[in-house]
């Protein structure tokens, strides 16, 4: 046990707990398994929580809240949010690296437990567009709601490829060099896009898928 889990409620080292294995393992784990890693009873957990089920939405909540933190972290202008964004995520990411694998394992987990929980992650995103959509910082889009979900996407989708860029840039994915290139690469596509005169095409495209 870590001297912070150490400092914990028996509550939260469960939540924590639970969220490392999570990460770890994805969802299958058993009450025992986070029993043990906790330092605490099986029925403990059963006190405080009830189920499995109700530990995990617990742990959803609480994992929310700090995705529900990060973006609304930003204010002003678009570059300044954006900075701001930047720096919240990080914070975040490094101060519970579980939070990585937390992220993938519910992207690839097909449950309708996960997909609510994505659900809720684009709609605090189509919120957040729409707010600045109200502000100017964003234009308004054709699709809102499809641009919400591509937003998470990018926010949380490149978790699943952790491996992958661990690999190829031979560097940790927390380290500044990755995570400068992840943000960056973001932003410029965010601001600045990606295909010249696309508006044209795009329209043709979609004649043709008719």
């Amino acid at each position: 046990m870590s001297r912070r889990d150490a400092d914990l409620t028996a509550k939260a080292r469960i939540r924590y707990a639970a969220l490392a294995l999570y990460a770890e393992k994805g969802f299958g784990i058993t009450i025992r398994e986070i029993a043990d890693r906790a330092g605490v009873s099986s029925g403990l957990i059963t006190f405080h929580f009830g189920t499995k089920e109700a530990l995990r939405t617990t742990v959803e909540e609480m994992v929310f809240e700090q995705f529900w933190e990060v973006i609304h972290a930003g204010a002003g202008d678009a570059s300044a949010a954006e900075q701001a964004r930047r720096r919240a995520m990080v914070d975040a990411l490094r101060h519970d690296p579980a939070l990585v694998g937390f992220f993938r394992h519910v992207i690839l987990d097909d449950s309708p437990q996960s997909h609510d929980f994505i659900l809720r992650l684009a709609q605090l995103e189509s919120s957040q567009l729409a707010e600045q959509q109200v502000e100017g910082t964003t234009r308004q889009v054709d699709d809102p709601e499809m641009v919400a979900f591509l937003i998470t996407a990018l926010h949380i989708g490149l978790l699943t490829l952790v491996p992958v860029l661990e690999h190829t840039l031979q560097a940790p994915f927390l380290s500044n060099q990755v995570l400068d290139r992840w943000f960056d690469a973001q932003y410029d596509l965010l601001t600045n896009g990606l295909f010249r005169d696309s508006k044209p095409k795009m329209a043709a495209t979609r004649k043709r898928h008719r």
